[in-house]
């Protein structure tokens, strides 16, 4: 009996810089040899909705899937992941010689891990064919491969949220929607939080939801065309899934073909959110349903022994509940927050800001007595404030006015919060007045905070554009209801008893930043917010029936290179108290350890080193050669470790070997890349493209080749210095502050103190400065170790 030949689906784009009359001229050839039966999309004979049925009825049919990604065009992505979903053999081509399509794909992010085959012509295309042979190894699948490995055994019943990394007001109001429906049962991909996830952490995700919302972003916008082509990616493996999945997008959004029937377009918030109103409900009863059955059955069978090994998500928020439960690292910081002391907490993107407000959130909230508000306004909120305080010419005025509004905003948002939740210890008479009076104002006190500083930094900007009155910039309290403000003082003071604690725990505050030109209004916004949380105890106090004085701890969360250069034009810096998070080796390993215990029940994280990892890497201890290549972060040691442990499950190694963590290393270079992009200060620089430019690059390099390098990607002449501190602040860059020893910039001081001890030693030797490239950049980028 002859083998029946396997069908095939060629996906490929219709026009651009892609490889389609190569396909065309190599798919006869290819059904010639008799090893595969190949249908191109050009040959479903339809149009419309009906083209789209017919496709994914072809890819239904067929047992491999091929598709030019050339370009990453969006239907064609759409169609692999809705092939992925079906178990179906991948076989991609790609024309890498082109360099935009090249770097596009590199961009992209979620495809590192996944082979294709180099084509510029019909005779390569054969020719990769008959090398790959994609028709011998039909159940070599990227769900089998890469997916199920990382399937999580009875997983809690979630909502998957992708968001879109320019938020337009739509796009807020649907995020705080979804997240006061569903709270900790969702699971967010932000890219403005980590822009590089792989396919195993999506196609997990998907395959693990019981709904997905994915918020789509105009092209025009930047970013617009790598985040369609990811989230058509995932939406594409989702409707293979047959998951109930709200596709959102603006108006002005072209949607491809594949999914333009399915997507919800809005000219307004309001219309958005009448679209995710209209789909949570059954999604609400589904999540019932799941929560009260006993147990909850999966189809995939779980991988064992390394594939349990997992050490949770690097993005915090992604993670919430395993963080306040089983493996936190409280710091002195934490410690002196949770006692009530002002905090500010101080750290580079990743260092463990929101993992301990969200730790600090729940630690306080255990407390029945206590009332702890979290502010975290979004962007375009802040900016809105930013942009009022523009109008002000008299520094006086912009002060009494970001005072005034924080006054306003602080208050509220205690009332708010006990309105919601109120805690255990209250007088019956206190708070009956209280609730009357909140239900009173409502509109005041019971909107979310988003919505309330929306409102009043509008109302501000609209009265003061339509005012004549040259005092009514002195007049913002008068603006922000001052009435119901003294009676809500009272009312307050009255309500709180001297057991209680008010706790604000405060972040999101650098969203506004906009590099260079808005630091002196964030000097303001900060200094006034510490400024007023002193002030507001002895405020109720006087208001107080009671005359006691309240209990009201701030806790504010920055990034530090914003906060030094907010210190830096600061009127008082020196009062400016801060805990800097920054880790050394041993504290930065015992995070994956304290994880590696509580997951597996052990006390000894020994067992991590001696029975999952080799012993050495190039004659390194293991543990040392990884904590010398990742930047000393948490995120970024769990995002290393997780690819480690990935990339082993998917070779099938018994443990984490030498070449696993070689491939890590190269894949984490999108990690620190994205790191860099949001931390650049100097908004003309494009530093992706001066970072590949040191690809090849010796290891050490002389002031002298740096500068002829940044002169190779035209960075000007009087730029060339700021971009060299630059990379030297981003940890990039090394500085020899000694014979062969060079050091690395975490934070902005020790940044200065490297510098001068750079210089110095240079004009010691007689040489010019050397600098050296992090092993976090080395693996990618080629670089040669002399």
């Amino acid at each position: 009996m002859l083998n029946t030949i396997p069908k095939a689906f060629f996906a490929y784009p219709s026009s651009g810089d892609t490889l389609k009359e190569a396909i065309r001229d190599a798919v006869p050839k290819l059904n010639k040899s008799r090893l595969v039966n190949i249908k191109s999309w050009e040959e479903c004979n339809s149009s419309g909705n009906f083209i789209i049925k017919t496709i994914r009825q072809e890819i239904d049919e067929a047992e491999l899937f091929f598709a030019d990604l050339t370009g990453l065009n969006h239907n064609v992505m759409f169609e692999l992941g809705y092939a992925i979903a079906h178990d179906k053999r991948i076989w991609l081509i790609f024309d890498d010689t082109i360099t935009e399509a090249k770097k596009l794909f590199n961009q992209l992010g979620v495809l590192s891990t996944v082979a294709y085959t180099r084509c510029c012509n019909s005779d390569d295309i054969v020719k990769g064919f008959h090398k790959e042979k994609p028709y011998a190894s039909i159940k070599n699948t990227l769900f089998e491969d890469e997916i199920k490995p990382s399937l999580k055994d009875n997983s809690y019943p979630s909502i998957f949220h992708l968001k879109r990394e320019h938020e337009d007001q739509a796009a807020v109001r649907v995020s705080n929607l979804l997240q006061k429906k569903f709270a900790k049962r969702i699971t967010i991909d932000d890219p403005r939080e980590s822009t590089v996830q792989s396919l195993a952490w999506y196609g997990s995700n998907v395959f693990n939801c019981n709904g997905m919302v994915c918020h789509f972003m105009s092209l025009k916008r930047e970013g617009g065309y790598i985040q369609t082509a990811r989230h058509a990616l995932v939406c594409g493996m989702a409707y293979g899934w047959k998951k109930p999945l709200l596709m959102l997008a603006e108006d002005d959004f072209l949607p491809p073909i594949d999914f333009r029937d399915d997507l919800r377009s809005y000219k307004t918030a309001a219309e958005a959110l009448r679209y995710l109103n209209e789909w949570i409900p059954p999604i609400e009863q589904t999540l019932k349903v799941i929560q009260e059955a006993t147990a909850v059955q999966h189809t995939a069978k779980l991988a064992s022994d390394l594939r349990n090994l997992r050490f949770g998500d690097h993005v915090a928020e992604y993670e919430e509940e395993s963080l306040v439960e089983k493996y936190f690292i409280p710091t002195a910081a934490y410690d002196d927050a949770v006692r009530g002391n002002q905090t500010l907490f101080v750290g580079r993107k990743g260092s463990g800001k929101t993992a301990n407000l969200i730790k600090l959130k729940d630690e306080l909230n255990r407390h029945q007595r206590n009332v702890v508000c979290v502010i975290k306004p979004q962007r375009s909120q802040m900016l809105a404030v930013v942009d009022l305080l523009k109008q002000y010419q008299h520094r006086k005025d912009k002060i009494s006015a970001v005072e005034s509004l924080w006054k306003f905003l602080l208050l509220t948002e205690i009332a708010h919060t006990i309105y919601n939740n109120p805690p255990s210890v209250q007088s019956a008479d206190a708070a009956e007045r209280f609730f009357n009076f909140a239900e009173k104002n409502r509109k005041t006190i019971c909107e979310d905070f988003s919505t309330r500083l929306e409102i009043c930094t509008q109302d501000i900007k609209e009265k003061i554009e339509g005012s004549n009155d040259e005092n009514i910039h002195s007049s913002v309290s008068e603006i922000l209801h001052s009435h119901t403000l003294k009676q809500l003082r009272i009312e307050l003071g009255n309500f709180l008893s001297n057991e209680q604690r008010v706790a604000i725990l405060v972040d999101n505050l650098d969203q506004a930043w906009e590099r260079q030109n808005d630091i002196e209004a964030l000097s303001e916004i900060l200094w006034s917010l510490l400024e007023v949380a002193k002030q507001l105890p002895t405020e109720l106090q006087q208001q107080s029936s009671k005359q006691e004085r309240i209990k009201l701890s701030l806790t504010i969360f920055l990034r530090s290179d914003i906060f030094y250069r907010i210190r830096q034009v600061a009127a008082e810096p020196d009062k400016m108290t801060y805990s800097l998070l920054k880790w050394d080796d041993p504290e930065l390993l015992s995070i994956i350890e304290e994880r590696f215990c509580a997951s597996f029940d052990t006390p000894d994280p020994a067992i991590l080193w001696d029975e999952y990892f080799c012993p050495t890497v190039n004659g390194t201890p293991t543990k040392e050669y990884i904590t010398s290549t990742v930047l000393k972060r948490p995120r970024d040691l769990i995002y290393f470790v997780n690819t480690a442990v990935t990339t082993a499950i998917n070779k099938r190694h018994p443990l984490i070997e030498q070449e696993d963590i070689f491939e890590a290393e190269k894949q984490y270079f999108s990690q620190v890349l994205d790191s860099i992009r949001s931390e650049n200060t100097s908004p003309d620089i494009n530093l992706e493209n001066v970072i590949y430019e040191f690809i090849g690059m010796p290891v050490t390099l002389s002031k002298n080749q740096v500068i002829e390098t940044l002169q190779s990607v035209e960075i000007p002449a009087e730029k060339i210095e700021s971009t060299i501190n630059i990379l030297h602040d981003l940890t990039f860059l090394g500085i020899e502050v000694g014979e062969d020893q060079f050091a690395f910039s975490e934070e902005p001081e020790s940044s200065r103190k490297n510098k001068i001890m750079a210089r110095n030693f240079a004009k010691k030797k007689g040489q010019e400065e050397r600098f050296q490239i992090h092993k976090a950049f080395r693996a990618f980028l080629e670089i040669k170790e002399i």
